[in-house]
């Protein structure tokens, strides 16, 4: 039933009824929401990629006994703000707060909450950087949605992109380095 609710009606809807909170205006992509869902909450118009792994208990912790030879169990709640973006291959560990406005790079493990605002990558995930920052360089080097209105051929609307930015690159005379935080420019 899951696999056809995210097919038909999309992986918000497959989340919500898998019990996951979820709030206004998201795109989820990922049914990947472990054997805890409902210790899931997600805040409004986050994005959540697809391959995202949100985990809510330690398994390893079955590796640990008693003295009577019971296992303990840890679980632990994930929380993620508003305005989020979870890149594709993303891991969040169990008791991670996801704060709002924050940006979550692609394959991240993120194994300690991520503060307002900031942009977190590796593995394990440390800040590389602000969402205020990031979004100036956006707007320096990438096309906006206005700039791309007209395509009907998305392959042309991408080769536009493409052109657009690299002008926009040029006159703000952005290089493109592996440190920089990362944006529309070429590498």
């Amino acid at each position: 039933m899951g696999i056809a609710l995210f097919v038909f009606f999309g992986g918000d809807v497959a989340a919500r009824w898998r019990g996951v909170q979820i709030g206004k205006r998201c795109r989820i992509y990922t049914r990947n929401f472990g054997s805890e869902p409902f210790l899931i909450s997600i805040g409004d118009d986050t994005t959540i990629t697809s391959g995202v792994k949100i985990l809510t208990h330690d398994g390893g912790t079955s590796l640990v006994f008693n003295e009577e030879g019971f296992r303990y169990q840890r679980f632990a709640p994930v929380s993620i703000g508003d305005s989020v973006f979870v890149g594709v291959n993303a891991i969040i560990m169990p008791g991670v707060r996801v704060g709002s406005n924050a940006i979550v790079a692609a394959g991240a493990v993120v194994t300690r909450d991520v503060a307002d605002g900031t942009i977190v990558a590796g593995t394990p995930a440390r800040v590389i950087g602000s969402v205020d920052d990031y979004a100036k360089r956006v707007r320096a080097t990438c096309p906006n949605s206005r700039e791309l209105q007209g395509y009907d051929n998305y392959r042309e609307y991408v080769e536009e992109a493409l052109a657009i930015s690299e002008k926009k690159r040029r006159s703000a005379n952005v290089v493109g380095r592996r440190d920089d935080v990362p944006g529309c420019e070429a590498e």
